[in-house]
C-alpha cells in the first residue's frame, strides 16, 4: 500500500529521474536494519519483528534497488562480472536452501541484518539465473519451476491465508493440512493470474486514464479492509500465553455437553488456571464425551493470560507487560464458578506465568521464582487461596505439576537460544510450591503431568508452541490423566467409581 505511492512521489518530485528513488531505498533499507537492531536489543517479541514491515522492508527494497540497477544498463554484467556471478549463484542458492532448513523465527540475527543479507543472497541467485550458460540458469528453467515462477506472486499472497484459516478452523494433520493448502492455493493463484494479473499487466482490464481510478478504488478499498479486520475482527489474546486457538470456540467445546454426559453418576471434573488449563480440559471433555460412564469433564473456570499474581507487571519471553486487569478477579471467579456449578475433582492447572519474571508490588523490582523467597511465599499464598475456594465445593482438588514450558518454540521447533523463563530450575520451585501447598491442606492431591510428558519423546509435537498441548496432544495426555485424576480422587475420598456411579 505503501511503497507505490512511495515510488510515484520520488518520481513527481525527480521528475522521472530514478536517483532520488534509489537514494531512498538505500536509505530506508538502512535505517530498518538499524531500527531492527534497536528493537531486538529492546526485547519485543518475536511476533512484532517477524511480521513488522518496518523490520522487513530491506527485503522489498533490495529487489527493487536491483530492479533499478538493471533498467539503467542496455547490458548489466560485462563478461568479468559474468563469470563471477555465474559461478557464486550456485554457492548463493545452496545457502539459500540450506537456511530454508535451518534457520528459525526465534534466531535474533535474522533480525540482526540476516533478513538483509539473505535478500542480497537472492539478488545473487537472481543474477546468476540471468547468465544463459550458467548453472543456475539452467536448474531454475525446468519447466515446472518456470511454471511456478509464473503465478508466483499469487502463490504468496494466497498461501499464507489459507494455510492460517485451515490450521484455525479444521483438525487436519499437519501432512494432511499441508496438502490440502497447496491445492487450494495453487487454484486461487491460477484463476488469480488468469483473470486478475495477466489482463491487467497487458493492459487489457484498464486503458489509459482508467487505470490510476482503478487502482485509487482498489487501494481505497484495501484500506478499509484492512481496517475493519484489525478493529473489529481483532480478537485480544495475551502475548506469550497465546496458542493457535479461538479461545471462544475453545470454551464453547469444553461446555458442551451430551446427554449421556449429563445422565451420568461418573465422577464430575472442573478445571481451573490459565490457557494451558482450557487446552488440556479439551481433550479431557473429548475423551469424557467417548466414556461418559467413566467420568464427565466439563465447565470450571480458566482466563487466558492469568496466572497467581495481580495488578503488577511480568516480563516473560522478552517482552514486559501489564498484567491484565481481568486477572484481578481470579479468586472471585474461581469461587462463583465453583458455586455455580460445583463438581467432585477440581483440577488446577497454572505454571508459564509462575515462571516468568514478576514483580510484587507496582514499580519494584522483577523477581524470579528460582531466587526470590518473597516471590515463592506470595505464589504459595495465592495458590493455598484459590485452593481452599474450591474444596468448599468440591469433593477433591487436584494440581497438576506443569511440564517447562519453552518460550519460543514455533510449529514444534525450539529457538536457538531460551529464554530465562524457560530454565527447568524455575518450574522445578513451582513444583515444590503446589507440593507445599498439597501437603498442608486435607483433599488435595497432586498429578505429575510434567512426569508423563517428560516420558514421552515427541514433546514438540504434544506442545508445538512449548506451552500448550495440540488438538492431538491433548487428547493423548487425556488418555494418561484421566485414570490419574481419578484414582487421585479415589485416595481423597475413599470412594471407586462404582461407589459414586451407586
Amino acid at each position: 500500500m505503501v511503497l507505490p505511492l512511495l515510488v510515484l512521489g520520488a518520481l513527481v518530485v525527480a521528475r522521472g529521474s530514478r536517483r532520488l528513488l534509489a537514494i531512498a531505498f538505500t536509505v530506508l533499507s538502512v535505517a530498518s536494519i538499524l531500527w531492527a537492531n534497536w528493537l531486538a536489543s529492546s526485547g519485543v517479541p518475536v511476533d512484532r519483528l517477524y511480521f513488522g514491515t518496518d523490520v522487513r522492508l530491506p527485503e522489498l527494497l533490495v529487489g527493487s534497488l536491483l530492479a533499478l540497477w538493471w533498467m539503467r544498463r542496455d547490458e548489466p554484467l560485462g563478461r568479468r562480472s559474468r563469470a563471477v556471478v555465474m559461478w557464486s549463484g550456485p554457492v548463493a542458492l545452496a545457502v539459500v536452501a540450506v537456511s530454508w532448513r535451518v534457520a528459525h523465527v526465534g534466531d535474533w540475527q535474522l533480525y540482526r541484518g540476516g533478513f538483509a543479507l539473505y535478500s542480497l543472497l537472492t539478488v545473487i541467485v537472481v543474477l546468476s539465473a540471468m547468465v544463459p550458460a550458467g548453472p543456475v540458469h539452467r536448474v531454475l528453467s525446468w519447466r515446472p519451476l518456470v511454471w511456478v515462477g509464473g503465478i508466483s506472486y499469487a502463490v504468496y499472497l494466497f498461501h499464507y491465508p489459507v494455510l492460517v484459516w485451515l490450521r484455525q478452523h479444521s483438525r487436519m494433520g499437519g501432512w494432511t493440512r499441508l496438502g490440502v493448502a497447496l491445492v487450494v492455493t495453487f487454484l486461487a493463484a491460477v484463476v488469480s493470474a488468469r483473470f486478475v494479473e495477466m489482463p491487467v499487466r497487458e493492459g487489457r482490464r484498464f486503458r489509459q486514464g482508467r487505470v490510476f481510478a482503478a487502482a485509487a478504488v482498489g487501494l481505497g478499498l484495501t484500506t478499509v479492509l484492512v481496517l475493519v479486520v484489525t478493529s473489529v475482527f481483532n480478537r485480544e489474546v495475551s502475548a506469550g500465553d497465546a496458542s493457535t486457538f479461538d479461545r471462544e470456540e475453545a470454551w464453547e467445546r469444553f461446555l458442551d455437553q451430551t446427554a449421556a454426559q449429563a445422565e451420568s453418576h461418573a465422577p464430575q471434573i472442573r478445571f481451573y488456571g490459565d490457557s494451558t488449563a482450557l487446552l488440556t480440559a479439551m481433550g479431557m471433555s473429548t475423551r469424557s464425551r467417548e466414556h461418559p460412564e467413566e467420568f464427565v469433564s466439563e465447565g470450571g473456570f480458566v482466563e487466558l493470560g492469568c496466572g497467581l499474581l495481580t495488578g503488577t507487571e511480568r516480563r516473560s519471553a522478552g517482552r514486559i507487560e501489564e498484567i491484565p486487569p481481568e486477572c484481578d478477579t481470579w479468586p472471585a471467579d474461581w469461587a462463583a464458578a465453583a458455586e455455580a456449578d460445583p463438581g467432585d475433582v477440581a483440577v488446577i492447572q497454572l505454571g508459564p506465568w509462575e515462571v516468568a519474571d514478576q514483580k510484587l508490588i507496582p514499580g519494584g523490582e522483577f523477581l524470579s521464582i528460582d531466587t526470590s523467597p518473597e516471590l515463592r511465599s506470595e505464589l504459595a499464598r495465592r495458590l493455598g487461596e484459590g485452593v481452599d475456594l474450591l474444596a468448599e465445593h468440591h469433593g477433591a482438588v487436584v494440581i497438576l505439576a506443569p511440564p517447562p514450558v519453552l518460550f519460543g518454540r514455533v510449529d514444534g521447533k525450539d529457538p536457538a537460544e531460551p529464554y530465562p523463563g524457560s530454565d527447568p530450575a524455575r518450574m522445578e520451585a513451582f513444583h515444590q510450591i503446589i507440593d507445599e501447598v498439597a501437603a498442608s491442606r486435607d483433599r488435595v492431591e497432586v498429578v505429575d503431568l510434567a512426569g508423563w510428558v517428560e516420558s514421552q519423546p515427541d514433546d514438540n509435537r504434544l506442545r508445538p508452541d512449548g506451552i500448550h498441548f495440540s488438538d492431538d496432544g491433548s487428547l493423548r495426555a487425556a488418555e494418561w490423566l484421566a485414570p490419574a485424576v481419578l484414582e487421585a480422587y479415589s485416595r481423597v475420598t475413599g470412594r471407586t467409581d462404582s461407589a459414586v456411579a451407586d
